[in-house]
């Protein structure tokens, strides 16, 4: 595996225990598991990097098969990727969960961003500091 470490404020690296989920599209049976999986593990940082709907991705609109969501459609992806945002949060309760979303979700995703005491960050287009 991987080893993340990050500097302490006293100046000695300590190691960083990250969580990692993406490409859940929908999938809220995964969560659940992940859920049951992690229950007695210890993360600093919970990392979402998107694709937590299957909602039709536009960088696909040229393929013949592609139609674009109507309305209803993306207000229902919109409810199923907080949904989704709603159960990864119960996975690490008191774990900040920082995440992008992917391109399967849709354009509310983008806008939603949380505050520097919050446990739930949406990082897109910042950079952010990992470490505790």
């Amino acid at each position: 595996g991987y080893h993340f470490s990050a500097s302490h404020r006293s100046g000695v690296a300590m190691p960083l225990r990250l969580l990692i989920a993406s490409d859940l599209h929908d999938d809220i049976q995964a969560v659940e598991q992940l859920q049951a999986e992690m229950a007695d593990e210890e993360v600093d940082v919970f990392l979402c990097p998107g694709d937590f709907t299957m909602m039709p991705n536009p960088v696909a609109e040229g393929d013949v098969d592609w139609k674009a969501p109507t309305s209803a459609e993306i207000d229902e992806y919109s409810s199923k990727a907080f949904a989704m945002l709603e159960a990864l949060r119960k996975v690490q309760p008191s774990v900040r969960l920082v995440f992008v979303p992917g391109n399967h979700d849709p354009r509310s995703m983008f806008g939603v961003a949380g505050d520097a005491s919050a446990l739930e960050d949406n990082v897109h287009g910042r950079l952010v500091h990992l470490a505790p």
